[in-house]
């Protein structure tokens, strides 16, 4: 009897993404309520799982701000907080309209359907919108783009920050304005099948500007007070400023017992912090073989570099509304730093405290996690192709200073993109 040919999961993969998924779901609709406990034990039989599977699938639900840990106390499911939402809203809002940008011209006439049967279905009036906003369908149509615009990157930051929104619209869709989603929803839509990009890329940023009465208030972020950090977070830091500066190289074995004695821990914060690593994409897991760091791969580059490119500049443009004085400061510094010592690893350095001084002005808390979650590949490949900090010299730095000061949004943005548009292929020699 020849083997069959229909294939079959033996490795377990589908059962920890399957618990992933239901826990996802059960925390979206309420039924895992905001604050509620999570007790391993109740859980594991509740799912019928293990408890390795399950804290895997825990960790994960952290990294999306959906669980919280205490250390030696309890998990909890996180509250909804108006502030993380309205902050996820904005980053959210400005992935969307890179992935539109990047996307549009690659639309296929499945696509032009696709946004046909959106329209027709979910944006007929008042009562179907609302409905579409509860049910989250609006992902439908960010579906179309993302897939075009094919950025790894793009798709890591939305699948952080969109399961909170999912849940709040689900919990709270009666706070959202129905009238100026639809009317915005249907500009988007209406946009795209005619044709007309800049258009599309308009109508989703007032699109993503209609902000839910419930959380209009919540401008500015609660002070925040640091807490006991998880070992698995202090094992994550570990391997991740070893890959960073070359003590763990490309294409190198992770082995969880190395690990486990290098770091004096048991196995579990390792796995987890592996398993948090390959989820910001410079560890490669495989089923029953050890992680390894993740390889060089210039397509992955220029997606890490798209997307940071993107964040970055819209946290340029919140600091510039809200504190520019303390990065014309900084600025002012690098400028005299590079002016004495324009090496790469000076670059480097000089790039770091600028990006640092930025989100310390943009205050936005969302905003701050995933651009930590996106550094070390950015930084990883700028340190391996020295190459890209050919535009981060004293000169672009004069024209950045000079556009935060004169709280020039558009010339900041042109200036970051010097710095994060890279080629898809590399430069050739002479």
């Amino acid at each position: 009897m020849p083997i069959p040919t229909t294939p079959i999961d033996v490795t377990g993969a589908a059962e920890r993404a399957a618990l992933y998924d239901r826990l996802l779901d059960a925390i979206v609709t309420g039924d895992l309520a905001p604050g509620q406990r999570l007790v391993e034990h109740e859980l594991c039989e509740r799912f019928g799982t293990t408890r390795a599977v399950l804290g895997e699938a825990l960790a994960r639900l952290s990294l999306v701000g959906l669980t919280d840990v205490v250390p030696r106390r309890s998990t909890h499911v996180t509250p909804v907080d108006p502030r993380r939402v309205r902050e996820a809203l904005g980053v959210l809002g400005e992935v969307t309209a890179a992935a539109i940008a990047d996307g549009f011209p690659r639309l296929t006439d499945a696509d032009r359907d696709a946004l046909v049967a959106y329209r027709d279905t979910w944006l007929l009036d008042d009562g179907t919108a609302l409905t579409a906003l509860r049910e989250s369908r609006v992902s439908d149509v960010q579906d179309v783009f993302f897939r075009r615009a094919a950025n790894a990157d793009l798709d890591r930051v939305r699948s952080w920050v969109s399961p909170g929104l999912v849940r709040f619209h689900r919990l709270h869709a009666d706070a959202a304005d129905a009238v100026a989603s639809l009317r915005t929803q249907r500009a988007l839509v209406d946009a795209a099948l005619t044709g007309d990009a800049p258009a599309a890329v308009a109508a989703w940023r007032d699109a993503a500007a209609v902000v839910p009465t419930a959380i209009r208030g919540s401008a500015t972020a609660p002070v925040h007070r640091a807490g006991t950090r998880l070992i698995r977070d202090r094992v994550l830091d570990a391997i991740r400023d070893a890959i960073l500066d070359g003590t763990l190289v490309p294409g190198e074995q992770l082995r969880e017992s190395d690990l486990m004695r290098w770091l004096g821990v048991s196995r579990t914060p390792v796995r987890d912090a592996l398993a948090m690593l390959a989820e910001i994409g410079i560890v490669t897991q495989r089923y029953h073989q050890p992680a390894r760091v993740a390889t060089l791969d210039r397509r992955e580059f220029v997606d890490a570099m798209r997307a940071a490119g993107v964040l970055r500049s819209y946290a340029r443009r919140l600091c510039i509304e809200r504190s520019p004085q303390a990065l014309t400061d900084v600025l002012e510094a690098e400028i005299a730093a590079l002016t004495r010592d324009d090496s790469a690893s000076a670059r480097i350095a000089a790039a770091t405290r600028v990006v640092e001084a930025t989100l310390e002005g943009a205050r936005d808390t969302v905003l701050t996690e995933v651009l930590d979650r996106l550094a070390p590949r950015v930084n990883w490949y700028a340190t391996h192709e020295p190459s890209v900090l050919d535009a981060f010299d004293a000169a672009a730095l004069r024209d950045l200073r000079d556009a935060v000061r004169s709280g020039d949004v558009e010339r900041a943005a042109a200036v970051d993109a010097r710095f994060y548009d890279v080629a898809a292929e590399p430069p050739t020699a002479g």
